[in-house]
């Protein structure tokens, strides 16, 4: 997520860097100027709206930075036309006549008088109309245009409770994105487990919602606590209020990306205590009637260190959906988009590892969070970049993935007529 944090010794520096600031939601949230330090071989997806959403700053070890947000939506596909077949048909018949008869008789050879026959009635023959059968006219049968697997499970995150922006995507792409993903409040337990100013907003709009839910609000709260149930009620609480609001079939991102080191929730070396708190708060948040929601599992992109991802897997009783965070971005140099693509496949936990996992555990796949890349303090992204988007399309096509979030939030957005015109114009033809 688009999330940076950094060291307290480097605020007032990067503030001086950064004079780009992101108002949002009438002073609701505020965007938390971040940074994170990886590895060659560590994607660190960004994070900077997950922190203004989630209400925090987190990791000191990070390094990074996050611009305003670019978003303009210019260009607009043309509606079909249909076209009707009429057919017209006509018969014609003719009608007959009668037939006239004629006379016979004799001269009176004596004064008898001649005794006539009178002439034979001649009955005229029935004419029969002809049968006029009207064409059959067929209409034609029109089959709407099928939707490609990528266009049905796309959806957008352009910041909290954004809306009317998403309505500029949908304009964009011709159609109504499928999804909307927005995050919780993360500053305490209070925030965590009160979504109603959220469910506000997104009640009614259509969109099939995915919830970034904290694990733990930014300070007072562990793993390892969370693993004995001491949090239960909270999550109870939440449910019951998403069942109450008409979100109790959305989806539950929860925890996500704990893989990273930039949230409260990061997991490397409490393995264990992740697991049976992941389970802990499944639990409680189905335990409450009308709940039906699907539970997200979300680590980002890469080796980070922190070891196997199957030990933190919480079970296939517990999951619903394998997910991956996707973006365009290397550390340090960027090897142009074929070889990076390549390797986004190939890695340590990169795209064939998500197929292969979810295809070992029955579970449908997802990308709750892609995009574009960026290039700040030592991270390079490809830009704009028309194969990347074309490639997570077929992919997406390929294999068994439920939802796709574009982020549109932040610096580099997808899409952007702007400053992505060729990877705007693929997003538009492919999704």
């Amino acid at each position: 997520m688009r999330a940076f944090t950094e060291a307290p010794s480097r605020k007032t520096a990067s503030t001086k860097r950064f004079t780009r600031r992101t108002k949002l939601l009438g002073g609701f949230f505020a965007l938390v100027v971040s940074t994170v330090v990886v590895s060659s071989t560590v994607i660190a997806s960004p994070l900077a709206a997950d922190a203004l959403a989630y209400g925090t700053t987190t990791s000191p070890t990070a390094l990074g930075s996050v611009g305003s947000t670019r978003f303009a939506l210019i260009s607009q596909k043309a509606s079909h036309s249909r076209r009707r077949i009429e057919a017209t048909g006509r018969t014609a018949g003719t009608i007959a006549g009668p037939k006239a008869a004629g006379e016979s008789g004799q001269p009176p050879p004596t004064t008898t008088p001649p005794t006539t026959t009178p002439p034979t009635t001649t009955t005229p023959p029935t004419t029969t109309p002809p049968t006029t059968t009207p064409p059959t006219t067929t209409p034609p049968t029109t089959t709407p245009p099928t939707q490609s697997s990528a266009a049905s499970v796309i959806g957008v995150y352009a910041g909290p409770a954004s809306v009317s922006l998403i309505e500029d995507t949908n304009t964009l792409l011709g159609h109504q994105v499928s999804y909307a993903m927005d995050f919780l409040d993360g500053s305490s337990w209070a925030t965590i487990s009160n979504p109603w100013w959220f469910l506000s907003k997104w009640n009614g709009t259509g969109y099939h919602m995915i919830w970034g839910v904290p694990m733990l609000p930014n300070s007072g709260a562990s793993l390892d606590i969370g693993a004995t149930g001491a949090y239960d009620g909270y999550f109870k609480k939440l449910s019951a209020a998403f069942v109450a609001g008409g979100q109790g079939s959305s989806i539950i991102r929860l925890g996500w990306e704990f893989n990273g080191g930039w949230f409260p929730w990061a997991a490397k070396g409490h393995q264990a205590s992740f697991v049976a708190y992941w389970r802990q708060i499944v639990d409680s948040m189905r335990s409450v009637p009308g709940a039906n929601f699907r539970f997200e599992w979300n680590p980002t992109r890469g080796d980070l260190g922190v070891g196997n991802l199957a030990n933190y897997y919480p079970g296939d009783a517990y999951v619903d959906i394998v997910a991956l965070d996707v973006y365009d971005i290397e550390w340090g140099s960027y090897p142009g988009a074929e070889a990076e693509w390549q390797h986004m496949l190939t890695q340590s936990y990169g795209l064939d590892w998500l197929a292969s996992f979810g295809a070992a555990h029955g579970k449908p796949l997802a990308f709750p969070e892609w995009g574009l890349g960026w290039s700040t303090n030592g991270m390079v992204g490809g830009g704009d970049n028309a194969y990347f988007v074309q490639h997570m399309a077929s992919w997406i096509d390929s294999n068994d993935v439920v939802n796709a979030i574009a982020w549109q939030y932040g610096s580099d957005p997808l899409p952007d007529t702007k400053a992505d015109p060729q990877a705007t114009a693929a997003f538009a033809k492919d999704f």
